[in-house]
């Protein structure tokens, strides 16, 4: 079996040299420890050893490790015992798991796939690598909270992992802690070498039947050993099998971006063939959509993931992450690669476009080359049009130095549907545009602002439709709030977050015109920051005979009175308070008879009524906040127990 060479750096390389001489040629390549210095985890989680110059030159640190994370609940491998192609599985806390790691060195224990960050989001072991940044997997799953591809392993002497190739031939990039890992690889096109006559996989290459695999040995392959602190770079559809040498643990992440986004698209086209292949003698006790619909779930569960999943991943990464810097090819570049697997998989999988309309509920309009490209789309493919004409229901602006009409003037046109529309991220948003792009959108009934500047009053217009406003982390002129409140005057709903208006008073006046101009609220939620309680009192006092929700934040006792003397109706509260006196919550709770939901945010424990505390099973304590949340049969109870009895 012939052997070569993954090429080391002891400097980490730029990531357009990355790019060029690793992420295109999917070529592997070895880093040395500089890359991972001044983690919090190489200098906590590890000890020295007193290994000889060929062993590990670090240990773990179990009593901190213990410390730290004995809590958490983590999956665990026992390498002596085969199942199919992996090996058996364990769960067990990870205290319990760490002691045995520590006693019984021959254990075949084996800590594997721990979400680490999302357990504990706080505690920062590590930072991801610039040249390893670009990563589309992750971005979409931690931005849909669901999942990651962020893992931790940690294994005593001769565990190990059996052959493979990494999941949805994704990258993979895997830093020693500490310990020594003993890799072997083999490239994507040795694939042939390493199967048997029914395609299944060596497992361990270690103990190889040579007649069951007669082409074994003719592979090519790589070995190296990774020592404490170094990180590999295994690409895309690369086969390896890992074994430990020493107690080891390592940080590890499957990601994907632009330039792997073909092979990753035809490892998906490659098992929904083999799904449709093995159920296709039901095919025809159903229908076209019942059959992919089938199709689809059977996927979801065989590969983790399914067309809907893919779909996704490359409406949020198009529409939300792409971008111009230092770590991602240019977003042309990224585009036509998007491009080159949507006309694939419109031509191969044509089919499947029943989930277009789930795609496209929401479009986001961001960067320019998006636009076209959707406009060429929407111009050229009669289905599409089909699809965003019945099925698109939100959009999206997200511009940081704002747009010109043109570019999406003709967009709008073609989605008549749309009844949610969001502004986002605009240095300087006129409410003239806001205007323009209502009076294109007429179905439009909820209007959402976030992270803008909004300046300019607009036109004399109204837009009637409009009963919902979110304005979050907005700032604004007066004369801008005036002429927005004015053009959406029937407004039921209301969000006003938070903001950084510096202007004294501004944020007080806004709320005077809101409160003149719209006359009809149901539902209001404020957050602003320096607005008088003498400013939220009146409007406690205009809208609160009609209030069906109220989210506010105050700081007086006025405005807790308020609520109990004219907001009676109220069905669903939250306050953020920083303090009050307890008989304003026991006042609210008896006057607002209607409330099914009560939740006080951040609040002083020795501020709370004993009545909530003992409902809650909580002692009064000094100096302790908590978010009390009472649903309606804690109300219910309170007012039965309590509240009635004199």
């Amino acid at each position: 079996m012939s052997q070569f060479e993954i090429i080391r750096y002891e400097t980490p390389l730029e990531y357009k040299e990355f790019l060029q001489l690793h992420l295109i040629p999917n070529e592997p390549a070895l880093f040395g420890p500089a890359l991972t210095d001044d983690w919090k985890a190489r200098k906590e989680w590890v000890l020295p050893s007193n290994e000889t110059d060929q062993g590990p030159r670090f240990k773990p640190n179990y009593s901190f490790l213990k410390s730290h994370f004995a809590g958490a609940q983590v999956q665990v491998a026992t390498c002596h015992k085969r199942h199919f192609s992996d090996q058996e599985r364990t769960e067990m806390k990870f205290e319990e798991f760490c002691q045995i790691w520590e006693t019984q060195l021959e254990s075949s224990y084996y800590l594997k796939d721990w979400h680490f960050v999302k357990a504990f989001p706080d505690e920062k072991a590590y930072k991801v690598p610039e040249v390893f940044k670009d990563d589309w997997l992750n971005a979409y799953w931690i931005n849909s909270s669901q999942d990651d591809y962020r893992f931790s392993y940690m294994g005593g002497h001769d565990t190990f992992t059996p052959m493979h190739s990494d999941v949805y031939r994704s990258y993979s990039w895997s830093s020693n802690i500490c310990g020594i890992k003993k890799w072997t690889l083999f490239p994507p096109d040795q694939e042939e070498y390493l199967k048997d006559k029914f395609g299944n996989l060596v497992y361990d290459i270690r103990e190889v039947d040579l007649e069951k695999f007669p082409r074994f040995q003719q592979a090519k392959k790589a070995v190296l050993y990774q020592r404490d602190g170094e990180t590999l770079f295994v690409p895309s559809g690369w086969f390896h099998q890992v074994e430990n040498i020493g107690a080891t643990i390592s940080i590890n992440h499957n990601w994907c971006n632009s330039n792997n986004l073909y092979l990753t698209y035809r490892s998906l086209a490659k098992d929904y063939k083999d799904v449709k292949g093995a159920i296709d003698d039901i095919k025809e006790s159903m229908s076209e959509q019942e059959f992919m619909a089938e199709c689809q779930h059977l996927l979801l569960m065989h590969s983790g993931w399914n067309w809907d999943t893919f779909l996704s991943i490359l409406h949020y990464i198009t529409s939300e992450y792409m971008t111009d810097c230092d770590y991602q090819p240019s977003v042309q570049w990224q585009i036509e690669k998007v491009k080159k697997v949507m006309d694939s998989w419109v031509s191969e999988e044509g089919e499947s476009l029943i989930f277009l309309p789930l795609l496209y509920k929401h479009v986001t309009l961001g960067h320019r080359t998006q636009i076209k490209q959707l406009e060429q789309g929407l111009e050229n493919n009669e289905y599409l049009q089909q699809v965003a004409r019945e099925y698109t229901l939100a959009v999206t602006f997200s511009f940081r130095q704002g747009s010109n009409n043109s570019f999406w003037k003709t967009i709008l046109e073609r989605l008549p549907n749309t009844r949610r529309l969001y502004f986002r991220d605009y240095m300087s948003l006129s409410v003239k545009k806001i205007q323009q792009v209502l009076s294109l959108t007429p179905k439009v009934s909820l209007l959402g602002i976030e992270y803008c500047e909004l300046v300019h009053p607009g036109e004399q217009v109204v837009f009637r439709n409009v009963t919902s406003l979110n304005l979050m982390w907005t700032d604004f002129s007066l004369e801008a709030a005036q002429g927005l409140f004015q053009s959406i005057p029937h407004l039921r709903q209301v969000t006003l977050g938070a903001n950084h208006n510096r202007k004294p008073l501004d944020n007080d006046t806004a709320l005077q015109i809101l409160q003149t101009v719209c006359p009809d609220l149901q539902r209001l939620t404020i957050s602003l920051q320096q607005v008088k309680e003498s400013t939220l009192c009146a409007l406690l006092t205009f809208y609160g005979p009609q209030l069906e929700q109220l989210s506010i934040r105050c700081e007086g006792n006025q405005s807790m009175k308020n609520i109990a003397d004219y907001a009676k109706g109220l069905q669903h509260l939250v306050i953020r308070h920083s303090g009050c006196e307890k008989n304003d919550i026991t006042n609210i709770l008896r006057e607002c008879a209607s409330l099914s939901h009560f939740e006080m945010v951040s609040w002083p424990i020795q501020e709370v009524p004993m009545i909530v505390l003992d409902r809650m099973k909580l002692p009064q304590m000094e100096g302790i906040r908590k978010t009390f949340a009472l649903d309606r049969n804690d109300l219910q109870e309170i007012r039965r127990l309590c509240l009635y009895q004199e």
